[in-house]
């Protein structure tokens, strides 16, 4: 059999490349609205009781009490004790720098109004 092996759909068309059976595979298994069910599963993360909106916004009030400055040493801390799946969403959102070669302090904005 050669590596361009043929693959055949359930609407018995034959498959000639990964683009069309990329393609023939996402209409089979993914839902229309799989983007919807990925934002939804989003907006509800939770941290322990608390939503992670409601655990940002006191954890930046508690930091804008405390008058923290270093704010990027104060988050890896803080992500210490944080759900396994939510750092690794932070650490993938916030890379140490940006696509326009900025510093970390400019990447990662808590939003309390401290500017680094």
């Amino acid at each position: 059999m050669t590596p361009n092996a043929f693959v055949k759909s359930s609407c018995n068309k034959l498959l000639l490349n990964f683009k069309n059976m990329n393609k023939v595979m996402r209409k089979e298994f993914i839902p229309r609205d799989y983007e919807l069910i990925l934002l939804h599963h989003l907006k509800h993360v939770k941290q322990g009781s608390k939503s992670t909106q409601a655990y940002h916004g006191e954890l930046c009030s508690f930091m804008c009490r405390a008058n923290i400055i270093d704010e990027i040493n104060a988050i890896e801390y803080l992500k210490t004790y944080l759900n396994p799946r939510i750092v690794a969403a932070i650490d993938e959102k916030y890379s140490p720098t940006d696509n326009r070669g900025g510093r970390e302090e400019d990447v990662i904005d808590v939003g309390c109004g401290i500017a680094t």
